[in-house]
Order: C-alpha cells, then sequence, then structure tokens
C-alpha cells in the first residue's frame, strides 16, 4: 500500500509547561494534550477530569419509556430484549435483560442469527414473538431503520421502544419512542456511545440513578463499547475507566472464564487492549461462526462450571474464524495476481461464492490496511450478494451506500464500517456508481499516522511512560502516544517467534536501544544493518521478576530525509494517471522512458530485499519520481518481466520469458495515446 503520511506537530513548549504545572502532569503528556488539541486549561480539564454521565431522563421520549417499562413489570407482561449479534449487541442485551430482571420483569432476549437472518430485526421472528406472548419489544443496537417491522409490530399489536446509535435515514420508524443520540431533538448531550452506552443510559433512568447503573454494568458497557471502536471521548471515557477497574476485580463466572481461557491476568489490571483483543473477538466469534446465544449465555451466567464450557465453545468459534479469514484472503489473492487492475479502484469490490458471513468485513479491514483503500467484499449465495465494508480517513462508506441505494436491496452502518446487499446482477452497476462516487469527491482517502512530538529514544525512560498513563484510557479518538525518532542506525535484526516477529538493535544519536515489530517476518524486513531510518513508535511498560522496563514497539519505519511532500506529489500523479485525470502535457511528463524503466527493472533484479513500490522508490528517489516508479512497475508487469503491478508487494521477477515490448504495454500505449490527446478508454 501506499506508506502511511507522517502528520508530526511543531510543539508548543510554553503551553505544555503551563499545562503541566496546572494539573500537576508530566511535561510529555502535556504535550501530548496539547498537540492533539487539549491547549488550553479548560479543555484539559474536560479531558483529564470524569465526564459525569448525563441524567439519561433528559433524553427525549425517556420519561414515556420508563412508565411503558414498568406498567408491563407491573402487569407481568412479557419483554423482549431485541439485540444483535456482535459483541456490542450482546452486551447491550445483557445489560438490559439484567436490568429489567432484576426490577422484576418478566424479561427474554432475542438474538437474530447472522447467517440465517441478518442484521436487525425480521418479519418472521416478530411473528415468533407475538405467538409467544411479548406485548413489548425493545432494541438494542439496533432498529433505527426498521420501518416496515415496526408497522408489522403495530399490526400486532406490540409496543415498541427503539434503543440505537446508527445513523438514522429519512423517515424514523413508528414507535412508542426512538432513542437514538443521532436523531435531531434526541436530547442526548453526547453522540458517540456505542449501542451499549445507550442502552446503559435506558438502565440508569429505570434505576432512577447513574452511579448505581455504573456500578452494576461499566464492566459490560465496557466491552461493548470498546468492540465497537467508539471515540474514547467524553462519556465513553468515563465509562471504560470505571469498566476496566470493575473487570480487573470481576466476579461475573463469564468474564472470569473468557479471562482465563485469553491468557489475560486480571491481578495486573485489565488494558483496553486486552479487552479489543482479547476479550471482544472471542464475544463476537460465536455470532460470526455459530450462534450469538452463546455469547450471551456466558455473558449472564451465574455458574462457573457452565460458564468454563461456555468459554471453550467461544475459544473453539476464534479459531474457526480465524481459518475462515485465511481462506478468504487466499482467495482475494489468487484473485489479484490473476487481475491486479482490480488494485487501481478508488474503492476496493470484491466478491465470491459462499465466503463466510461472519469474517468478511475483518477481511475488509484487513485489505484496508494492506492497500490504503476503502474496501468492500461480499459473499454470493443463491444470487444474493451479502457485503461488509471498511474505510479508512474521511471516505464515509454510509454516505458511498446511500449515493449507490437504488441498486441495493438493504444498507445500514458507519462512516467507517457497513454494510449491504443486492441482487448478483447489479453488481458491475454497483462498481461503477461506487467509482463515480469516489471520483467526485474532492480528495482521495490517504492512511495518516498522527505522532504526538519528536522524541530522543533516551527521553523514553520507564518514568516518563509511566506519566502517560493519566491519558488513559486509549481507543479511537484517543489513541495511544505516539512519537517520532529520527537517524536512527539499524544495528542488527534478529527473529522472534520462529521468524514470525523481528527485533531490532539500534542506535540513536547518544543511546542504543531495542525496537520490537510484531507481525513483520524477519525475512520480510525491507531494509539492511546499517540503514538510517526515521521511526514511528509507541511505547509500553513491562514487567519481569520484578523489574519495569520500557518496550518500543514500531509503528512505522521509513528513510531518514524522506520527503513527504515530494511523494505525495509523485502518488497523486501517478492515481491521476491510472484514472485518466491528465491533460497531454502531463500526460507527456509522466510517461517513463526505457532508460527509467530499465534503471527500475537493474534495482529490482540485484536487491534481495522484500521489496514494494515505496521501497524501490525510497532506493531511487535522488533519481526517479514515485509516479515514474509505479508506472514503470505496471509497463515491466504487463510486458510479463515482473510478477505483480505497483500495487502489489513484495515484488518478484518473472520467470518466463517476456509477453511483449515494452511500448506494447496497455500502460504504455495508454499514456502515448493521451499525450497526442487521444481517448484510450
Amino acid at each position: 500500500m501506499p506508506c502511511r503520511l507522517w502528520k508530526i506537530p511543531d510543539t508548543d513548549i510554553e503551553k505544555a509547561k503551563i499545562l503541566a504545572a496546572e494539573y500537576r502532569i508530566s511535561e510529555l503528556a502535556a504535550t501530548v494534550m496539547v498537540n492533539r488539541g487539549y491547549f488550553a486549561p479548560f479543555l484539559a480539564g474536560r479531558y483529564l477530569i470524569d465526564t459525569p454521565l448525563q441524567d439519561p431522563m433528559e433524553w427525549q421520549g425517556m420519561e414515556k419509556v420508563v412508565a411503558r417499562i414498568q406498567s408491563a413489570i407491573e402487569r407481568g407482561e412479557k419483554i423482549t430484549v431485541y439485540g444483535d449479534y456482535d459483541c456490542d449487541g450482546v452486551t447491550s442485551t445483557a445489560l438490559l435483560c439484567d436490568c429489567i430482571l432484576s426490577l422484576g420483569g418478566r424479561v427474554s432476549a432475542y438474538l437474530p442469527n447472522r447467517l440465517g437472518e441478518g442484521y436487525g430485526m425480521n418479519q418472521a421472528a416478530l411473528r415468533r414473538l407475538a405467538e409467544s406472548g411479548t406485548k413489548l419489544i425493545i432494541t438494542v443496537d439496533n432498529g433505527i431503520s426498521a420501518v416496515k417491522e415496526a408497522q408489522l409490530l403495530r399490526e400486532l399489536s406490540i409496543d415498541l421502544i427503539i434503543t440505537d446509535h446508527h445513523q438514522p435515514g429519512q423517515t424514523l420508524p413508528q414507535a412508542l419512542a426512538v432513542m437514538d443520540p443521532h436523531c435531531k431533538g434526541s436530547g442526548a448531550e453526547y453522540s458517540d456511545f456505542a449501542g451499549v452506552g445507550v442502552s446503559l443510559q435506558l438502565a440508569a433512568a429505570l434505576l432512577g440513578d447513574t452511579e448505581t447503573a455504573l456500578k452494576r454494568y461499566a464492566d459490560l458497557a465496557t466491552i461493548g463499547t470498546i468492540a465497537d471502536v467508539m471515540p474514547m471521548t467524553s462519556a465513553n471515557r468515563t465509562i471504560v475507566k470505571r469498566g476496566l477497574k470493575q473487570l480487573a476485580a470481576t466476579e461475573r463466572p463469564g468474564i472470569r472464564a473468557l479471562m482465563q481461557i485469553a491468557g489475560m491476568t486480571p491481578g495486573n489490571g485489565i488494558t483496553e487492549e486486552e479487552v479489543a483483543f482479547r476479550l471482544a473477538p472471542r464475544i463476537n466469534a460465536a455470532g460470526r461462526m455459530a450462534d450469538p446465544r452463546l455469547a450471551l449465555r456466558l455473558l449472564t451466567s451465574s455458574s462457573q462450571e457452565e460458564a468454563e464450557k461456555l468459554a471453550e465453545e467461544l475459544q473453539a468459534c476464534n479459531d474457526r474464524r480465524k481459518a475462515a479469514e485465511q481462506e478468504i484472503l487466499g482467495r482475494l489473492t489468487q484473485q489479484i495476481q490473476e487481475d491486479p487492475a482490480l488494485l487501481q479502484r478508488r474503492v476496493l469490490v470484491f466478491s465470491g461464492e459462499n465466503w463466510h458471513h461472519g469474517v468478511i468485513g475483518i477481511v475488509s479491514a484487513k485489505m484496508v490496511e494492506q492497500y490504503g483503500k476503502p474496501c468492500f467484499l461480499f459473499s454470493e449465495e443463491n444470487g444474493i450478494l451479502t457485503g461488509s465494508g471498511r474505510s479508512l480517513g474521511e471516505f464515509s462508506l454510509f454516505h458511498m451506500l446511500g449515493f449507490t441505494k437504488d441498486l441495493l436491496i438493504r444498507y445500514g452502518g458507519h462512516k467507517l464500517a457497513a454494510g449491504a446487499s443486492l441482487k448478483k446482477e447489479n453488481l458491475p452497476r454497483f462498481m461503477e456508481a461506487v467509482e463515480a462516487y469516489a471520483a467526485s469527491l474532492p480528495f482521495l482517502p490517504r492512511s495518516v499516522l498522527a505522532c504526538d512530538a519528536k522524541l530522543e529514544p533516551e527521553e523514553l525512560t520507564v518514568e516518563a511512560v509511566s506519566s502517560l498513563e493519566v491519558l488513559r484510557p486509549f481507543g479511537a479518538g484517543n489513541q495511544p502516544p505516539v512519537f517520532c525518532f529520527e537517524n536512527i542506525t539499524v544495528r542488527r535484526i534478529l527473529p522472534l517467534s520462529e521468524g514470525k516477529h523481528t527485533k531490532l538493535l539500534c542506535s540513536g544519536q547518544k543511546s542504543d536501544f531495542e525496537l520490537l515489530l510484531f507481525g513483520t517476518p524477519t525475512d520480510r524486513f525491507p531494509y539492511r544493518v546499517g540503514a538510517v531510518v526515521d521511526l514511528a513508535v509507541t511505547a509500553k511498560l513491562h514487567t519481569f521478576r520484578g523489574v519495569m522496563s520500557v518496550t518500543i514497539q514500531a509503528e512505522d519505519i521509513r528513510p531518514a530525509r524522506f520527503s513527504q511532500k515530494r511523494y505525495l506529489r509523485g502518488l497523486e500523479r501517478y492515481e491521476a494517471a491510472r484514472y485518466h485525470m491528465l491533460t497531454p502535457e502531463q500526460c507527456e511528463d509522466v510517461l517513463p522512458g526505457r532508460e527509467q524503466i530499465n534503471l527500475v527493472y537493474s534495482v529490482l533484479k540485484k536487491t534481495s530485499l522484500p521489496v514494494d513500490a515505496d521501497l524501490l522508490y525510497f532506493m531511487l528517489s535522488d533519481r526517479l519520481r514515485y509516479d515514474t516508479v509505479c508506472l514503470s512497475l505496471d509497463i515491466l508487469y504487463e510486458a510479463g518481466v515482473i510478477s505483480g503491478s505497483a500495487l502489489m508487494r513484495p515484488l518478484r521477477l518473472s520467470q518466463a520469458p517476456p509477453k511483449m515490448a515494452l511500448r506494447e504495454t496497455a500502460t504504455y500505449q495508454m499514456l502515448l495515446a493521451e499525450t497526442r490527446g487521444e481517448a484510450s478508454f
């Protein structure tokens, strides 16, 4: 993928000193806050001091909601909490069911099956609930788009209360009440709750006290909030701070069992990362690979023996989930190898038969990470494509799907994550519409790495890293601090975990240090000993045999003195050439000459490193522009000289003889025609 663009701020040292003195925090922590926009004391106070949860009775319609639920409890009416199959939906369901049950209500839960029913309410399920005697349905983490389903419930004489956090459409369902912080006039002071955050507000209203609700349910709300990647700001920070402490001392058998099987040790405290990468994936795995009710039973279990058995089932689901991901990634790799032009699209769209619906969203996220473009994956079954997408930057998938809604059966989601379904025959038109939408925007999405400050390696001491704990909890909107080291020399390259990861021994101006690169196999590390690089790093505290130390982990690496502006200009020229957006004069300027193409080939032939277009450019940046390198690679690929185009990695020389002369390739002919003002597409 195109390398990430680093944003490195110029620190206002005086403001950082004032902030540090005002709140008695370290200058390093204050520097991070100033560079993130908390430069004034009152802004810093809102960040550092826990935001109290809003009085839930201030939400529009909350009085009516509480009165209806209390009435149902008093009359002994059957209440059904209609949830969702993901971690946010399961924790929301567990929370609200427990709350209503504690008040004496007759409550049951309904979680739709991802594979058989899909997201949200469906009419067949609603009819079954009516037959079972349900008189009141409360949705959690869904319902905001259920216009037809709400109409059916009116016909069935079932009252409906909707609690959701997804973006509303133009028409709201007709329900007793709709509680969604994104709705106009909702009364909510904070709009970035997960579904479980809205459920927590409803529980607080039912219990009559936000503090009681937090004591009971901050742990469940924390898991759902982190799993749904909600911004770690304002009320969410308050919830997660409380919830992490509760998780470390949890008395819920299900959570204890899940922690044990995930290799977590609560006695040392629970971090946001452990929730995000150990607890949440296992809870999600039930809905992805089997039945979400497994996870709900786990969270609500009162038996340690039962909880341990359920935790083992979730672990098995998680193992199957990983295998399914690898299978789809393998098929995608094959599609790309057969047709690398697929990577030239502004938005990557792929489809396959019977791809597991439960994991295509995760695989979409991996594709975004690898190629730096929004991605949508569809699984085909019986002529219907059901898909899930992920995005980055300011590119909104929700708006994109709205642009193509006439082609869709249904859609929904957020800016960075969304789902949709459509008929197979509409896929080509959908892809054209998606490209048209992306082309209409004044920008292309870029993967950006926000650095918080430039430091020397020796500044990341145990004391300094400890002082950053005041900035927790970390997550979306409040990422762990990233620091930039410049002019670092690579001294040794060592394998970790049999070469699956890499450790570097590095030298700065005044000190040596170790650097970990997780997920980078040693044989794929693209620099040699002696290379001088810039690093973007995070730092964590590690305790071994009672001794605390700092572990430094690489987030990104690039050559020292790298010109980001020059790289970005070259990237923009390359994309403009591929999308036929250049004038004849500009096409003539970017058209590589034979000497330039041969230079790219000779460097690729000589190097033993696992290179991609970026690394080749780093090697040639004093002689060639980035667009020249990429277009040369595309021409070499089309000629059969190399095995992949500019967007593929790693690049390899082809073992077969060339297919054609360089001038005969499609890319060369396209650019040549456009220099003459001739349309070539």
